[in-house]
């Protein structure tokens, strides 16, 4: 006689031992783009926000003024005044869609160590983190289409590759001189800097060399607003990558769904609704029905009783925009979005030393003593 039909084979316990698998990384030009639409000097409009809303399945077109360089002002006065006219332009407003839906089966937790919000949670966040890292992507792919080719003073840096390229030495005053290089095109705004982690480095250096230090890098960097993302990529010899960005340039425009708006609700299960994600900064469209389904392969082998069992069906979709400010001649006028790279090399910070040893300085040594 004994127990072993009884003895007990595997344990369970939850633990946190998955905290790392699902994580969200920093999406800075994200929060960048969704920073300045909310800025009091925004160029997203309360009548462009409402508008876009509107638009959904039509075009949503801006129109512009262009900045005319070639009026002239005379030295005399006439009888007859000169006609003169404003060009009016259209800008396009292009939306990207994103849309991401997951399933859930209520039934299969009563017979598994993973409970329904737990699981729930995990696929939420994956799909939030990866629209997040999607938007973060082509917000960037915006910045460099729209990055100025223009420089009236670039200073000691060259501007090969429409963008300002620094060198090793060169970073530690990078920062600082991005105030004179956009203020030598006429930008006077506050500067937002978007950066990948050889710029997040590059301010923690500059920050050890604070108001107590023999040398005071703060102001090079304690007047602009950081955003980080690792989605900003170094060319293989560069160690950090930048779009400096005066404040009021870029913005989002974001849409939903008609039956979102209206949160449309059917007597069979299906309703619309809309959702604020934090994660995201914006408001996306949401899309519910329930289900019947053979889930009686879900767990990767035939279970019996999930032949006909009930599916919760979630859905999401926004369609977003990116906005970046008029330039009606890129090739000859500045933009308010500039690129700049550091290049790998020596340390930007380190102080550097100078022993001379001359007839008016000697610098005393003493012979080794031959053993």
């Amino acid at each position: 006689m004994s127990l072993l039909a009884t003895l007990i084979t595997n344990t369970y316990a939850n633990a946190n031992l998955d905290n790392w698998e699902n994580r969200a990384s920093r999406y800075g030009a994200l929060d960048a783009f969704l920073a300045m639409s909310n800025s009091p000097m925004s160029l997203i409009s309360p009548e462009l926000r409402e508008k876009a809303l509107q638009a959904i399945g039509t075009k949503l077109q801006i129109p512009v003024l262009n900045n005319d360089p070639n009026i002239t002002i005379g030295n005399k006065r006439s009888i007859t005044i000169t006609p003169y006219e404003n060009t009016s332009a259209m800008v396009q407003v292009t939306f990207m869609t994103l849309s991401w839906g997951l399933t859930m089966v209520p039934s299969q937790y009563r017979i598994n160590q993973i409970g329904y919000e737990r699981d729930f949670a995990q696929k939420y966040f994956a799909f939030i983190n990866k629209a997040a890292a999607l938007l973060d992507t082509n917000a960037i792919a915006k910045l460099e289409a729209n990055k100025s080719k223009v420089f009236n003073n670039p200073l000691d840096y060259p501007t090969t590759g429409d963008q300002i390229n620094a060198s090793g030495l060169q970073g530690a005053t990078l920062l600082g001189d991005l105030n004179s290089i956009h203020e030598a095109d006429d930008f006077y705004s506050q500067i937002h800097v978007i950066g990948n982690t050889g710029v997040r480095s590059l301010t923690k250096q500059l920050s050890q060399l604070g108001m107590s230090n023999a040398i005071n890098k703060q102001l090079e960097y304690d007047d602009k607003v950081f955003h980080f993302s690792n989605r900003v990529v170094n060319e293989a010899e560069n160690s950090a990558t930048m779009f400096s960005v005066q404040d009021g340039s870029i913005g989002l425009l974001t849409q939903i769904e008609p039956d979102c708006l209206t949160g449309t609700v059917l007597p069979d299960g299906h309703v619309w609704g809309s959702q604020f994600i934090p994660e995201l900064g914006m408001t996306v469209g949401t899309y519910y029905y329930p289900g019947i389904s053979d889930e009686s392969s879900v767990f990767g082998k035939a279970v019996e009783g999930f032949e006909r069992t009930v599916v919760d069906h979630f859905g999401f979709a926004v369609n977003v925009a990116f906005i970046t400010a008029y330039n009606s001649d890129p090739n000859t006028k500045a933009s308010p979005i500039a690129k700049a790279v550091i290049a790998k090399g020596s340390n930007p910070t380190a102080i550097q030393v100078v022993v001379a040893n001359n007839e008016s300085n000697p610098v005393h040594t003493k012979d080794a003593a031959i053993v």
